[in-house]
């Protein structure tokens, strides 16, 4: 293992990270302390990119449990299989982006979907397959953001001020009264409404499918929340920023609980 500097920080990553160690040193210490495992299963991984700063490669798991990413160097898609204790690469599937374009992949429905951010166009790709796309009005897929996985006919997507709902083969863009400029984080569908997380207002505003707000927004800080998320699990949507003590849940029938962090109950 080498140790990278991190310009970014001014200070070895190593500093903040298990990677001054290395894997020599963790494994002799776990021998010392007596937790060493009969078995060791090293996993390599091939980095995309290694500058200071730069985010994690696309990837989301589908539902029958196959890992799927796009390769940036060619653009195809690619999918990964575990078995027998070890990661292999099942099938590549031909190019359906363009070399180095900008991606956010999703899961849709248990199925792999593709946010191409470089050429403003979303579509489904069951099986690595891609379907029809979908063209964005604008720039507004530069920036645009979405939910890791999401359930139901309607895509919501969130950009700068306003967010694309994506129904089949239709981009419905809805500007939000208000709200002109602030950040989004990626909206969630779930139970009917879509939730988008108002990065600068620190609230989290409630849509109906067809893009009309129903409701008063969900107050979460008091002010900018940069950090403010949502996800659904369990049959049920949460709500979460990092920075304060609250988190909040919503259930099906539109009932929102809040959750104290630190409370045991």
């Amino acid at each position: 293992m080498s140790r990278k500097a991190d310009t970014s920080a001014g200070r070895p990553a190593g500093f903040t990270s298990t990677h001054g160690i290395g894997l020599t040193g963790v494994l002799r210490l776990a021998q010392a302390l007596g937790l060493a495992p009969r078995r060791v299963v090293l996993v390599g991984i091939e980095a995309a990119r290694l500058d200071p700063g730069a985010g994690l490669s696309p990837a989301v798991v589908a539902g029958n449990g196959t890992l799927w990413t796009v390769r940036s160097s060619t653009g195809a898609m690619v999918s990964v299989d575990y078995a027998h204790d070890s990661l292999h690469v099942a099938s590549v599937h031909s190019s359906v982006v363009g070399r180095g374009d900008d991606v956010e992949l999703s899961v849709v429905d248990g199925a792999p979907a593709v946010l191409d951010k470089t050429r403003s166009v979303y579509f489904s790709a069951p099986g690595g397959v891609p379907g029809p796309a979908i063209t964005l009005p604008g720039t507004i897929g530069h920036a645009a953001a979405v939910a890791p996985t999401v359930t139901g006919p309607v895509v919501p997507l969130a950009a700068t001020g306003k967010v694309v709902l994506l129904d089949h083969d239709q981009a419905s863009v809805v500007a939000l009264n208000g709200r002109s400029g602030h950040r989004f984080g990626a909206p969630a569908a779930f139970a009917g409404r879509v939730f988008v997380p108002d990065l600068t207002a620190g609230n989290v505003v409630v849509l109906n499918d067809s893009g009309q707000q129903v409701g008063t927004p969900i107050g979460v800080a008091n002010g900018a929340a940069p950090q403010l998320s949502v996800a659904t699990q369990n049959g049920a949507l949460f709500i979460n920023d990092p920075a304060t003590s609250t988190a909040y849940s919503v259930t099906a029938s539109g009932f929102t609980h809040r959750i104290a962090k630190n409370n045991p109950n």
